[in-house]
């Protein structure tokens, strides 16, 4: 068991600018539909024509949907951020007699949208007649070019077709690349160039995302618009463009000077990165905020410091000017985590959902992350492992691609040792566990408590151990390890006939999660960490053991490694061994047939038997 895959992946609060999963800002929202069930409602074409004005002025949407709607008192929500965009020109046509007709009088009402706390979103339902054809027409406006960042290509609708044109004056330039097109069935792209603006037009027969379906392989498109003189300097100008907008909030006061001067005065530690980072770690509330341009802008550090509570760019913020007051080269990086639906590896906001603090070193970049309460400093964030990051700073920006830490410092240690008593084995064990391995335990101890931790102990020990009698638990965290000790009874297990003694073995601590042995792997999972799980298991016997069966099994299928040995270690003593290693921090659809092949041939192995002979 990977403790216990992706559940022991840490609760890691990343919120940037939350890309909204539909036609751009327009989330069109539905029930979710299985194959031969009949949709609420069917989008024939879906058309968004944008009008770029200027770097100052913004952009504006006219959005066009024709569609089906099946059912009476079906409601078609558009969720929208009045802080950020103004909605007019709402209009509403029906199909009658092969012409569309305005319908006025139709209900309408607005609700906060609740995917998200503290989100200014709002959500605008208008309700459609059911077994008819219609046709919805509304108008955007936006002031802040940089919200224009992506064209999603991808509906929670049955949807035939969607369609964005862009018109940019000559004096902007726009920078776009895809991600997951091979997932669309139909996509083309033109541009033509007019008299005094550049067009571009998409067009797809977009990818239906519904159960099943993971949000990081929809396809989508990222947009920057810049001065046509920046062009080719579009990394330079977001960097200024981030900067420009944290000038008036990264400053701290009089006031926050002394409170991080006294805090400091109180710890006599020369460290005086782990002090500000450990302050913020464990005295601050998160609270996800996402007001207007607070989706993407950090609220004021004093604020944040007098109000100890933020999210991950509050946060992030904060620990950045306490650094950069006491003379550390701190600076903000924008990121994307690991669950996120692309890399930052293109220089937009719809690039990263997470912010973080950077601190140069003489050994380094360190990499500092406020919202995770179990990282290390000086190891990689594990939830932006593999993930190229975006180092803001006053000259050059510049990419930093996260490491992935390796099986050899994911350690997770299984030893026991246990003596024959009739039919049962019983004896003591030991866990260590480093790295990122047993995270959730470290964040539980820092949380929760001891009184929660050992709760959570028990229940996970009887897990690996596939519910067999434990107690006398104890704990003991050292740096990034955590040790685990207590006493262990196997009933049932081995029996004696003749000389002959028979040693069942399923009950030694799987590979993986039990859920994972009992059902094939079908879709990508995260694992959240790399990991190199040893087991050790001594059983001793009251007497000489002159003659042994059992065959080893070595697997070697890319990204497992697995060893499995049982030896005769002493006159009356076996060792039952197995080494597994995993190389990635996901299973992906590539990995499913190697992965569930060893997991077969584990799940074989440990339901044979060990013949002894006395």
């Amino acid at each position: 068991m990977i403790i216990n895959v992706h559940k022991y992946f840490p609760i890691i609060q990343t919120r940037l600018y939350r890309i909204t999963f539909a036609w751009s800002i327009i989330m069109l929202t539905s029930q979710l539909v299985s194959a031969g069930e009949q949709p609420d409602i069917r989008i024939r074409s879906y058309t968004e024509k944008t009008i770029i004005h200027s770097i100052d002025s913004g952009f504006t949407r006219y959005v066009t949907i024709y569609g089906i709607s099946f059912r009476r008192n079906n409601y078609l929500p558009i969720s929208f951020d009045p802080t950020n965009y103004d909605l007019s020109d709402f209009t509403l046509y029906y199909k009658k007699n092969y012409k569309y007709k305005r319908i006025t009088g139709y209900k309408t009402f607005e609700s906060p949208d609740f995917s998200g706390f503290y989100r200014s979103n709002i959500l605008k339902f208008v309700q459609l007649d059911s077994s008819v054809s219609f046709l919805c027409t509304f108008k955007l406006r936006c002031r802040k070019i940089m919200l224009f960042n992506t064209c999603t290509l991808f509906s929670q609708y049955v949807t035939d077709t969607i369609k964005y044109q862009v018109s940019i004056p000559n004096d902007l330039s726009m920078k776009y690349d895809s991600v997951n097109f091979d997932s669309l069935p139909f996509h083309k792209i033109m541009s033509y160039a007019g008299t005094d603006s550049q067009h571009f037009e998409i067009r797809v027969s977009p990818f239906l995302y519904g159960p099943g379906h993971q949000a990081r392989n929809c396809p989508i498109i990222r947009l920057l618009i810049v001065p046509a003189k920046e062009t080719g300097h579009e990394a330079q100008y977001l960097n200024r463009w981030y900067l420009n907008h944290l000038e008036s909030v990264s400053t701290l006061d009089q006031f926050s000077k002394n409170a991080i001067d006294s805090l400091l005065a109180r710890n006599k530690s020369n460290s005086l990165i782990p002090i500000c980072y450990d302050y913020i770690r464990t005295r601050f509330k998160y609270i996800d905020v996402e007001m207007g341009m607070g989706a993407v802008i950090p609220h004021d550090v004093n604020t944040v410091l007098q109000k100890r509570q933020g999210d991950c760019k509050d946060l992030s913020s904060l620990l950045c000017a306490m650094l950069k007051y006491k003379g550390f080269d701190a600076n903000l990086a924008l990121a994307a985590t690991v669950d996120y639906f692309c890399d930052f590896d293109f220089p937009t906001l719809a690039s990263a959902n997470h912010l973080i603090c950077t601190v140069k070193s003489d050994s380094g970049l360190i990499l500092l992350d406020p919202t995770d309460i179990s990282h290390m400093i000086g190891q990689p964030v594990q939830s932006l492992q593999g993930k190229t990051i975006f180092v803001t700073g006053p000259t050059e920006p510049y990419y930093y691609r996260v490491p992935v830490l390796s099986p050899g410092e994911n350690n997770f240690n299984i030893n026991l040792n246990l003596t024959n008593h009739s039919n049962s084995l019983e004896g003591n064990f030991r866990i260590i566990m480093s790295g990122y391995i047993g995270n959730v335990f470290k964040w539980t101890a820092l949380r929760q408590g001891s009184s929660d931790l050992r709760i959570l102990f028990e229940k996970e020990l009887k897990e690996i151990f596939q519910n067999q009698s434990i107690d006398g638990i104890s704990w003991i965290f050292q740096g990034d390890s955590l040790e685990i000790r207590g006493r262990i009874k196997y009933s049932n297990r081995y029996y004696m006939a003749n000389n002959i003694g028979y040693l069942y073995m399923d009950f030694i601590p799987q590979i993986f999660s039990d859920n994972f042995h009992k059902h094939k792997i079908r879709e990508e999972i995260l694992l959240g960490t790399t990991v190199n799980k040893n087991l050790s298991m001594v059983v001793n016997f009251n007497d000489t053991i002159h003659k042994m069966e059992y065959n080893p099994l070595f697997e070697k299928r890319d990204p497992c490694l697995f060893d499995f040995t049982v030896d005769r270690i002493s006159g009356n003593s076996i060792c039952i061994r197995y080494s597994f290693e995993f190389n990635k921090i996901r299973i992906e659809a590539g990995d499913f047939e190697n992965v569930n092949t060893l997991i077969d041939e584990f799940n074989r192995k440990s339901h044979e038997t060990i013949v002894l002979h006395f």
